[in-house]
Parts: C-alpha cells; structure tokens; sequence
C-alpha cells in the first residue's frame, strides 16, 4: 500500500470518517505485510476542523487557491522593489480572494457555517499562504493538520512577513526561554555633535537632538508594543499547546477505545457464529434423538408382533 495515496484519500473524507478509515488503511496494510507503512498510516494526525476546511478548499477551489499564492507572489516581489502603490493595489486583490474562498467554507461544510473560530483560523492559513512560499506549498498539498498562523510585521511598508506553524512558534518560544532569542532592544541614540561657538549651530544642535529624541521614543514604543505583542502571543500560543496535548490525548485514547471496540465487536462476531453452528447442533441433535425414538417406538411393535406369533405358532404345535 502506497502511504501517499492513503494520505491523499484520508485527508479528502469528511471529518468524522478519518479515523476509521486511517485505522483500516493501517490494518489492510499491516495484512498485505508492509508493517511499516501500517504504522506511519496509524501516526497521521486527524486535522482540526479549520485545516479540514483549508484542505477541502485546495481539492474543491484549486483554481482559485492558486491564483491567491500567485498573489502572495507578486506581493513579495513589489515589497522588493518597495512598490507601496503596487502593494495596495494587491492587498486589496488578495482580501478580495481571501473573503471569496470563505464564502465558498458553508457549501463544504454540508451546508452549515463553521464558527467564528474557525473561519478566523481558516482566515489566517490563506493570509500566511501569501506570505511564505513554503507554507503556500504546505496548503496545496492539501493534508494540513492544524492552521498556520502568521505573525510579525511584515505588511506593506515593511519587510517580508514572519509565517509559522503552531509547532514552530513553541520552538521559537523555548528558544527564548533559553535565553537564545531575545527581543530586539531599540536603538541607542545618536551621540550628540560637539557644541559649536556659534548661536546658529547651537539651534541646529538641539533641533537634532530633539528629532533623534523623538526617533528614540518612537523606537521604545514600537519595542514596547512588540515585547507585548510578543507575550500576548506566547500566552495564546501557551494556551493553544495546552489545548493540542489534550485533544491529542484524547484522541489517542479514542483510539485505543476504537481498538478495544473493533477486538470486542470480533470477539463477539465470533462468538455469534459459535452459537450459530451450536444451535444448527443442537437442532440437529433434537431431530436425530426425534428420528431415534421414531425408530425404537416402530421396532417395539414389531417386537410385540413377532413375540405375538410365536406364541400363537407354540399353541398349535402343543
């Protein structure tokens, strides 16, 4: 059994039937002898309900999905070229893309509108798509297992955006509290000129220490604004790694009950059939202890008979 045939097939069913189907993947292929390949099967992770949607979207609206990458594309390329008009212009284009693949999540989801949630999750997986081109590849593929986020600065007017997985934000997390990625610090300020004799260099002097003074504020603010920024993510990243090690503990318990069901189910399938062929017995035992007696009762009276001769045969030989 192909392992990327079966991760294309899981990833395609709805939401409820992939962890029978994965498991039945893993049994028919553990049976056909490749035990490692049942094994992997068995380790795909069922996706959360927004990168169900995002994979739907790729098999359903490919087309489309591709032309908001393409999008994404050419944003990078103007924010190389500082193009901010051009950016504008495809920001306005890549939103007008976005809004219309989430218009499209209901009609996907059997007629019902996901939450709010949901739609936001899904939201920000197609927004950090545009954004890295390797995260685009990862959403085409089609078999995401949680949304991608994306975070940083890196909007029209700034540099390239930062996009990472939920996984790679705990990695960048950890990296901090080890003491290997601090924050930027802001900027120290420009050590003032050399006071001049003159009234007129002495104005210009304090007008530029006065503007680096405005620049250095500005740049605490912003480091401010990002350090909270910052904690405000790692708090909801927190919570996020929080809320995944549960699912995924219950998941794998709900594996393990979905084993110990399918063992139960077999055992008393053949059980069942055991009863069957002991009753289709017992039958059989009841007809022939029936026919039995038939038999004895019809020899009895032949016994009777004969023994009723030969007295009669004895009385005419006396």
């Amino acid at each position: 059994m192909n392992l990327d045939a079966a991760a294309t097939e899981l990833y395609g069913l709805p939401l409820d039937e992939f962890v029978p189907a994965r498991d039945a993947l893993a049994k028919e292929a553990k049976r056909q002898g490749a035990a490692d390949v049942a094994a992997r099967i068995k380790g795909l992770r069922k996706p959360t309900h927004p990168a169900w949607l995002a994979n739907q979207l790729v098999r359903a609206h490919r087309q489309d999905v591709d032309e908001l990458v393409g999008v994404g594309d050419e944003m990078r390329e103007a924010t190389a070229d500082g193009d901010g008009a051009r950016l504008r212009e495809l920001a306005a284009r890549r939103k007008e893309k976005v809004d219309a693949l989430l218009a499209k999540v209901a009609k996907l989801n059997g007629g019902k509108r996901p939450s709010h949630d949901a739609v936001e999750a899904l939201n920000e997986t197609l927004l950090a798509a545009t954004a890295d081109p390797g995260v685009a590849a990862e959403l085409q593929v089609g078999r995401l297992t949680h949304p991608l986020q994306h975070v940083g600065f890196g909007l029209p007017g700034g540099g390239a955006a930062q996009v990472i997985s939920l996984s790679q934000a705990r990695a960048a997390r950890e990296k901090r509290e080890d003491g290997r990625g601090a924050p930027p610090r802001p900027s120290s300020p420009a050590k003032p000129r050399a006071r001049r004799a003159d009234d007129e260099d002495v104005k210009d002097e304090d007008a530029g220490e006065g503007a680096e003074d405005a620049t250095t504020a500005r740049e605490r603010r912003l480091a401010q604004q990002r350090a909270e920024a910052e904690r405000e993510f790692e708090e909801a990243d927190a919570a996020v790694t929080e809320a995944e090690e549960h699912v995924g503990g219950l998941e794998t318990a709900l594996d393990e009950r979905q084993d110990a069901l399918e063992s139960a189910e077999a055992k008393v399938e053949r059980l069942l059939a055991e009863l069957e062929a002991a009753k289709g017995e017992l039958e059989n035992a009841r007809t022939g202890v029936d026919d039995a007696e038939e038999e004895l009762g019809e020899a009895r009276a032949d016994l009777e008979a004969a023994r009723k001769r030969r007295r009669e045969a004895k009385r005419k030989l006396l």
